[in-house]
């Protein structure tokens, strides 16, 4: 048991790269490549509006580690993803604001989920609560998440760990561009399909 409780960190991601070899668990069955980039598009255009306005807001892409376990915290909603709809899910004071939205694909699959929050010391510098839910989901998986911060307005993105602040949105079209999955970028913004 003492050996489980010290090597937890290195065993949920051993666990988590296990999910992601084959098709074991629900890795991107059906995955569309032009799906997730439209996606993409309507979240940038929506973080772009609820930036400026500096409304709140966390929204997480699911990729190859499924994130069904956080989806079920929130409100189920299966709808097509859109810059207005999520506009209108983090309008201040509706009653899935607080929470992360989660999409899978070009759906949001749920709004007003809860997301882990990274262990004690794990995080150095002092921040929100959206970003540390971010960031503990970037940890606990390989999913993108953006978020806007209700304070400032400022755009960040955050994946594995790592958190890449005060983007704009041609920042953050530069920053997203580069991290679809099963694609590469030349370094001039073009994506081409990973070999």
């Amino acid at each position: 048991i003492a050996i489980i409780v010290m090597f937890q960190p290195e065993l949920r991601r051993a666990l988590d790269q296990l999910g992601r070899l084959g098709h074991i668990g629900r890795p991107l069955a059906g995955y569309s490549t032009r799906l997730y980039s439209q996606a993409i598009s309507e979240a940038i255009r929506a973080v772009e509006r609820l930036s400026v306005r500096k409304n709140g807001a966390l929204i997480a892409f699911e990729r190859e580690v499924g994130l069904e376990a956080y989806a079920a915290t929130g409100v189920q909603i299966n709808g097509e993803i859109s810059a207005e709809f999520l506009q209108s899910i983090f309008y201040p004071n509706s009653p899935l604001h607080d929470g992360a939205v989660i999409v899978r694909g070009n759906r949001i699959i749920a709004a007003g989920c809860l997301l882990p929050l990274p262990e004690e010391g794990a995080v150095r510098e002092r921040l929100g609560t959206r970003h540390r839910a971010a960031l503990g989901l970037s940890l606990a998986s390989d999913a993108l998440v953006l978020v806007v911060s209700e304070e400032t307005g400022a755009i960040s993105v955050i994946e594995e760990g790592k958190i890449t602040r005060n983007l704009d949105g041609d920042g953050l079209r530069r920053v997203v561009s580069v991290k679809v999955p099963g694609q590469v970028s030349n370094g001039n913004g073009f994506l081409g399909r990973r070999k």
